[in-house]
């Protein structure tokens, strides 16, 4: 079974991992003003959620542009997944050829991209909806940044 040290790692994880995830730490943040709907606040940054919830974020966000690229993107994957690699979608990693890895590799940087992008998006976005960038400034959270 488990001994003494291999349950105080198992059990110790998680409340390190969520004592470090819940402290306030300074973040940086673009703060942008719209004459008539005010201020805007957006982390310069990883968009940790945007990976996660990809493509949904891109709705909350209002980017609707990219929202619809990467559901095409998205069929068009799985259409080619499925012409490559038939009905299970599974490539065999031990006998990959290099366009399989060429194929993979293309779709983990479109999987990834919102994760270093998708705060960058949000800000153009702004800006094109007739926000001004007014300051870059350090604070706990978006709120503390307006």
């Amino acid at each position: 079974m488990f001994g003494p040290i291999e349950l105080i790692i198992i059990f110790a994880i998680p409340f390190v991992i969520i004592y470090y995830i819940s402290q306030k730490k300074i973040k940086e943040f673009k703060v942008y003003k719209h004459h008539t709907k005010g201020y805007k606040a957006v982390k310069v940054g990883i968009a940790w959620l945007a990976s996660i919830f990809m493509p949904i974020w891109f709705l909350f966000r209002g980017l609707w542009s990219i929202f619809f690229t990467y559901v095409i993107l998205i069929v068009i994957a799985v259409a080619i997944d499925e012409a490559r690699y038939g009905e299970y979608n599974s490539i065999d990693f031990n006998n990959a050829s290099n366009g399989d890895w060429l194929w993979v590799g293309i779709q983990f940087i479109v999987f990834i991209m919102p994760l270093f992008k998708g705060n960058d998006w949000t800000a153009k976005h702004l800006v094109k909806k007739g926000y001004l960038f007014i300051d870059s400034v350090d604070a706990v959270s978006k709120k503390n940044a307006i």
